[in-house]
């Protein structure tokens, strides 16, 4: 038996991008996302990992 878990795909975008970014190590405060290395989204210069989910 063949078992497909759909269950991301009923996620909104903002629960697919929360999950990708944690799951990446991405921390988030009241003023954004930081990657691991604290770099402030809004100066990251390079893949969101959201972008490997779409």
């Amino acid at each position: 038996m063949i078992h497909f878990d759909n269950s991301a795909q009923d996620l909104s975008i903002e629960r697919k991008i929360f999950f990708a970014r944690t799951e990446a190590g991405w921390y988030l405060d009241d003023s954004g996302w930081y990657a691991p290395d604290g770099t402030h989204e809004s100066r990251w210069d390079g893949v969101f990992p959201e972008e490997h989910l779409f």
